[in-house]
């Protein structure tokens, strides 16, 4: 890629992790995921101790931000195994 597309490309990566870290900071998405761990401790998948609020399909797909419908709770090692096969399904 040329110097030009290089920052281009970081600008508009910079512009997807502000705009990510305003949502995750956001009143709204807080008390989201505070009431997800209330009602749903463990992980869906492996039923450990969840840690993470997960959204079943990506932002980046067009997931609904703030449907529950749209959201689970994961562990650690459960959401890195989604993530890495959602990396897969979006290769070149």
């Amino acid at each position: 890629m040329c110097e030009e597309h290089t920052k281009q490309t970081n600008t508009e990566r910079n512009n997807k992790d502000k705009d990510k870290i305003k949502f995750y900071n956001s009143p709204r998405w807080k008390q989201i995921r505070e009431q997800m761990r209330i009602e749903e401790p463990f992980c869906r998948v492996c039923k450990r101790a969840a840690e993470m609020v997960d959204h079943i399909i990506p932002l980046t797909s067009g997931g609904a931000a703030y449907e529950r419908e749209n959201l689970q709770r994961l562990c650690h090692q459960c959401h890195n195994k989604k993530r890495s096969d959602e990396a897969k399904t979006f290769q070149y």
